[in-house]
């Protein structure tokens, strides 16, 4: 058992909370940070039932990537889920604490464990923060040029996926690889720019898809939660050689929202 600031402090030093967007809500949710932990909660959303998970075994402390507070609340409604979640959290005594584009942009973050899944090589990052060396996405390249069936075939199997959606010609060949996990479409054009063949991500809208056809793009849409859960097992490990068996902790890996008929 270990107070959840000593948590927080592991977490921070793996993706500090310098790197976040400025228009992110990173770090303390709902909670103490003077909480004790004896049970930890690692999922990427803290939907409806991962929180009832949450409560069943009596966690002290909830860790999820997307913020559960991400816009000033105005009141606490009961009759709202957010709200409702809120008040479940307090009255069960536990502590919530999002890691969001932090953990993206870290390195050996979500975009990094991506890459290494799909056997990228010499990445950098994909859209950089102005007089820095770090940002969102990562560019990299396959060992050799494959056809983008092929890649598709690969991402599928890494990501464990039954469907992709695809923009470009599918007769492409593919080598030199831009990816985002989340939603990083608006990185498309610095993608393009940068040479890339392919930009793998989630949330592609119509009109980005109409743009990269006209900027010879292949847009590959693997799903925002998919492209991201990647980091979970990571960051299980980590916490796990961090607080060396002081806390028990799990991982709840949600089944997609999108479902394929």
């Amino acid at each position: 058992m270990v107070k959840a600031q000593t948590i927080i402090n592991c977490i921070e030093k793996f993706a500090p909370k310098n790197l976040a967007e400025s228009w992110d809500n990173v770090g303390l949710q709902v909670g103490s940070t003077d909480k004790e932990v004896e049970k930890l909660f690692l999922c990427l959303d803290l939907t409806e039932l991962a929180l009832k998970k949450a409560i069943a075994e009596k966690a002290d402390m909830i860790i999820t990537h997307h913020p559960l507070i991400f816009k000033p609340l105005k009141k606490i409604d009961l009759a709202n889920p957010l709200s409702f979640k809120i008040a479940q959290i307090i009255q069960n005594k536990m502590i919530v604490y999002s890691a969001h584009t932090n953990l993206d942009i870290a390195s050996g973050g979500i975009n990094d464990v991506l890459a290494e899944k799909l056997a990228l090589q010499k990445t950098s990052v994909l859209g950089e923060i102005i007089g820095t060396d770090q940002g969102l996405g990562r560019i990299g390249y396959l060992s050799e040029p494959i056809s983008l069936v092929q890649f598709v075939q690969k991402v599928k199997s890494v990501l464990n996926l039954e469907q992709v959606r695809i923009v470009g010609n599918l007769d492409s060949q593919v080598k030199k690889i831009a990816i985002c996990g989340g939603s990083g479409s608006s990185l498309l054009f610095t993608a393009a720019f940068k040479g890339a063949d392919l930009l793998l991500t989630g949330d592609i809208k119509y009109h980005e898809a109409r743009a990269a056809e006209d900027l010879g793009l292949v847009l590959l849409d693997a799903g925002h939660d998919l492209t991201e859960q990647v980091i979970l097992p990571v960051l299980h490990s980590y916490l796990e050689g961090e607080l060396r068996a002081q806390v028990e902790i799990s991982t709840f890996i949600e089944k997609p929202v999108f479902q394929t008929i």
